[in-house]
């Protein structure tokens, strides 16, 4: 693998242009630690915040969608976000309670008691869609309420779209599922068990990419014309929290900013969930820096 170089930013319409913008509402985490301190963690979190927070700091330029609440959780959501290079500017501030995550991570794994979740992010308006038209590509998920109005939005505009299958079940494909066939996608991006629900509840053109994390098993890179492994990176794993949000933004930024193939494309992503499992909580450190020392440690630039 070559050494990346980061790219020459551009301009649009008079601003800087955004590599990526992520649709999706933050959310706290509370992770009750049994298998080391005992403590709780307070961490932020939500899979689009993420997503975003993890391509930030790998030095892309990225911009998050969505709802954040006022109350208590909310604001320490938001105090947290603006700490990064995240543009929060199109984040609304309503009243509806932050989704509270109550994890419990031990030493067998981890178990999630999931409240009831708020799946739709912001339906936009002409200011949202100039703010869209300025990014190079967009991450939205199959499970958000809004995914249908944003993809046509990416499709007429000419964005590169990205598709994440977090948490897609049965109960998320309305209608009986999603016809993908009329967005021309860059990669469909999930687990094992979430890509399955996928290619069962989905429309998709022949040569989809499916990016599929396999936890200790690396990814896979998948279509019609590859089938592409890349192995995990073994570590110790503290908390695997976020580990497919963080993969998803290396894979992003290898596609999208490095123009890597699929195989680098998942080395990338594999470095960026590792580095995720080792604190606890999704949003960890994760810069371009640690992640090429991840990958000279194995070999690999």
């Amino acid at each position: 693998m070559h050494r990346h170089h980061h790219p020459q930013r551009h301009t649009y319409l008079g601003r800087e242009e955004l590599d990526l913008i992520c649709f999706g509402n933050p959310e706290l985490d509370r992770i009750h630690a049994d298998n080391s301190d005992g403590k709780l963690h307070l961490c932020a979190g939500g899979p689009a915040a993420n997503t975003a927070a993890a391509f930030a700091g790998l030095g892309g330029k990225v911009s998050l969608v969505g709802y954040v609440s006022n109350d208590k959780p909310g604001k320490f959501l938001l105090a947290r976000l603006k700490k990064t290079s995240i543009d929060t500017s199109y984040l609304p501030i309503d009243g509806h309670p932050t989704v509270t995550n109550e994890i419990r991570v031990t030493p067998m794994g981890r178990h999630i008691i999931d409240p009831n979740r708020r799946i739709s992010t912001v339906v936009g308006n002409g200011d949202i869609e100039s703010h869209i038209i300025s990014a190079k590509a967009m991450l939205i998920s199959l499970s958000d309420e809004t995914f249908g109005y944003y993809a046509d939005m990416a499709t007429k505009n000419n964005l590169s779209l990205y598709v994440s299958a977090h948490q897609y079940r049965k109960e998320n494909a309305r209608d009986g599922g999603h016809d993908l066939r009329r967005y021309n996608i860059s990669a469909i991006i999930g687990d094992k068990r979430e890509m399955e629900e996928v290619k069962t509840r989905c429309d998709l053109v022949e040569n989809t990419t499916l990016a599929t994390t396999m936890a200790e098993k690396g990814s896979r890179c998948l279509s019609n014309q590859i089938d592409i492994h890349a192995p995990a990176f073994p570590v110790e794993s503290v908390d695997p929290t976020g580990a497919g949000d963080a993969f998803a933004a290396g894979y992003i930024y290898a596609d999208l900013i490095m123009k890597l193939f699929a195989h680098s494309k998942l080395l990338y992503g594999n470095a960026c969930g590792t580095l995720a499992i080792m604190g606890y909580g999704a949003q960890q450190n994760i810069t371009m820096e640690r992640v090429d020392g991840l990958l000279r440690k194995h070999g690999y630039i």
